[in-house]
């Protein structure tokens, strides 16, 4: 999952925007504004001189608005896969590797989730009959 655009939000809401009023004032539709500031689509290069102004921001800044925000840090982070067997080169990645500090695991950000009850299988009834 892409992480929020935050920022976008924020500044939206402090000029007295609701999405509906922004979708609107960039002719777009609302759920283009919500997978917008939901970091889901990116904007279309025509509509960033609409933006900007909509926003009373410089471009530059909405460059920084619209950029991907740094991972979460719940989120674990994944190493490549070491080596591969047959490659000369193995024990002196093999060695490097090894050399690398690992962090420790991170701890899940919220409680799992629960798990959904199995319904079992009612058994076949027959049709009543119309007569």
């Amino acid at each position: 999952m892409t992480p929020r655009r935050k920022g976008f939000a924020e500044r939206r809401k402090a000029l007295g925007y609701s999405q509906e009023a922004f979708a609107h004032e960039l002719g777009v539709a609302v759920s283009t504004v919500a997978r917008w500031e939901a970091g889901a689509t990116d904007p279309q290069g025509y509509i960033h001189p609409k933006l900007a102004k909509a926003l009373r921001i410089t471009p530059e800044r909405l460059a920084e608005l619209l950029a991907p925000a740094a991972p979460h840090p719940c989120r674990p982070v994944v190493y490549a896969a070491g080596p591969s067997v047959g490659d000369t080169d193995d024990m002196k990645r093999r060695e490097i590797l090894s050399l690398s500090p690992r962090p420790a695991p991170s701890l899940r950000c919220r409680p799992p989730a629960r798990p959904r009850p199995v319904l079992a299988r009612l058994p076949h009834l027959p049709k009543p009959d119309p007569s």
